[in-house]
């Protein structure tokens, strides 16, 4: 999977980190400001302390790993409780995508850590950081099972970022959560949709195949007739023999 940097600038941290992956929550690189920047220091402080742990767990001795980042996560949980007096806080948008990274990465705490990724993404849609915790949440919703909330965060990261390299994965995604909940012609239409408008995808052929199982699990003649009328769609290139068993009625 592409690991691109993301600068957390954006979302008022300076250092970078691999995208998706565990952000170098490094304290010494925090941006501090002044009071009449951040109306709650107090907030400002507490954030910096938390980094500080964060940091430390991720330079810790494997054996005392998940011990550190227990304690990195209750410093931030306890800026959220707080939330400096003050709702979206700069400090407490930080704090919220921290601890996201450590439950998602470090703790396996999937279900809430998309939760915190799509607040973050609401609070700071222009975030740099935001795509990546869209991203995250589809994942996190994934393995938590709650395929209503991965369609609607997929429709949400669609929407803001048509364009991006991972759309057509999200797109993909998005049928594999629709089968899931037994929607098969929604299955389908997400997968010919990736189909028809990124044929030279690497995901093309893999949605084919999924299309395929769905019509043989599920069969429908409409939509036999439209993998049919793509026969000679290099995605379906390796697939005749299936194609000649779907039904016509």
């Amino acid at each position: 999977m592409r690991r691109a940097l993301v600068c957390l600038v954006a979302c008022g941290v300076s250092s970078c980190a691999p995208a998706r992956g565990p952000v170098e929550a490094r304290a010494e690189e925090h941006t501090e400001v002044s009071d009449r920047e951040t109306p709650c220091q107090e907030g400002s402080e507490a954030l910096s302390d938390a980094m500080q742990a964060h940091h430390a767990a991720q330079a810790s001795a494997p054996d005392e790993r998940d011990a550190a980042f227990e304690r990195a996560a209750r410093r931030y949980e306890a800026i959220l409780a707080e939330d400096c007096g003050q709702p979206g806080a700069e400090p407490t948008q930080r704090a919220r995508f921290f601890l996201a990274e450590i439950y998602f990465h470090r703790l396996d705490r999937y279900e809430a850590a998309a939760e915190l990724y799509l607040s973050f993404a609401h609070a700071r849609p222009d975030a740099e950081p935001a795509i990546d915790a869209l991203y995250n949440a589809i994942d996190a919703f994934e393995r938590c099972e709650r395929w209503d909330d991965v369609l609607e965060v997929a429709r949400l990261y669609l929407e803001r970022h048509p364009d991006h390299a991972d759309a057509l994965e999200v797109r993909f995604r998005m049928g594999r959560a629709h089968l899931a909940k037994d929607e098969h012609q929604l299955a389908r239409r997400a997968w010919l949709t990736l189909i028809d408008e990124s044929p030279e995808s690497e995901l093309a052929a893999p949605a084919a195949e999924s299309l395929l199982d769905s019509l043989e699990q599920s069969p429908d003649a409409e939509d036999a007739a439209a993998v049919r009328a793509r026969r000679d769609h290099p995605a379906f290139e390796s697939l005749g023999e299936r194609i000649d068993r779907l039904p016509s009625t």
